[in-house]
């Protein structure tokens, strides 16, 4: 095999790493959004569920209140 057969494989090797690299960056950004998505959802539930455990605690408070007065 001759140097230039060496150079031309070595060039298609890197070529298709390459191609490889940009497929695996655009996954991987595709999983990051997806997963952003995920976080802000999983973040706006947890607040909602706060904000009803607090409305419970008052309404528990404010119970306990009227029976010991």
């Amino acid at each position: 095999m001759g140097a230039k057969n060496i150079n031309e494989e070595l060039r298609s090797t890197v070529a298709k790493q390459e191609a490889m690299i940009a497929l695996q960056q655009k996954e991987f950004h595709a999983t990051t959004a997806q997963q952003a998505k995920e976080i802000k959802a999983l973040t706006a539930t947890v607040k909602k569920q706060a904000s009803q455990i607090q409305k419970v605690s008052d309404w528990s408070t404010l119970n306990e209140r009227r029976r010991t007065s």
